[in-house]
C-alpha cells in the first residue's frame, strides 16, 4: 500500500493523472521518497518527502515537498514548494515557493491538510 501511494504522489508532482480522489479531505501522506530525477551525486536538485490533500470543495489537490534546488551547501535548510492539481491529478498551475528561503529542517516532513476551500501546510524550522 505505502509503495502504491508513493508511486502515486511522485506522478503527481511530475504532472500524471490520477484515475481516484480520496475520501471527503483525506490528507494522504508518503514515506521519504525522492520525487526528482537525481544524481546522489548532487542532493541539492533532489525533491523530497512529498504529502498532498484534497479539498472536496475546490476539487483541487495540494501536493507539498522540500527541495534542496536553492541551498548552497549540504548544510543549509530545505525550501517547501507546492503545486495544485485539478480532481484528476493534472497541474493547474506553476510550482510555488510556500516557506521561507532554506528555513525547512531536512529531517521532517511538510504536512498539509485541506478542508472548506482552504489549504494549510506546516514544517518544522531549522
Amino acid at each position: 500500500m505505502l509503495l502504491g501511494i508513493c508511486l502515486i504522489m511522485m506522478a503527481l508532482v511530475h504532472g500524471a493523472g490520477l484515475a481516484a480522489t480520496p475520501q471527503d479531505g483525506q490528507a494522504v501522506l508518503v514515506s521519504p521518497t525522492p520525487v526528482g530525477g537525481t544524481s546522489a551525486s548532487d542532493a541539492r536538485a533532489m525533491d523530497v518527502y512529498p504529502a498532498a490533500a484534497y479539498d472536496p470543495t475546490t476539487g483541487r489537490y495540494l501536493v507539498v515537498w522540500l527541495s534542496a534546488r536553492n541551498a548552497g551547501s549540504s548544510s543549509d535548510g530545505l525550501d517547501v514548494y507546492g503545486v495544485f492539481l485539478n480532481a484528476n491529478g493534472q497541474r493547474t498551475g506553476s510550482e510555488f515557493h510556500v516557506s521561507d528561503s532554506n528555513t525547512a529542517a531536512r529531517s521532517s516532513l511538510p504536512a498539509v491538510a485541506a478542508g472548506n476551500g482552504e489549504f494549510a501546510v506546516a514544517w518544522t524550522a531549522r
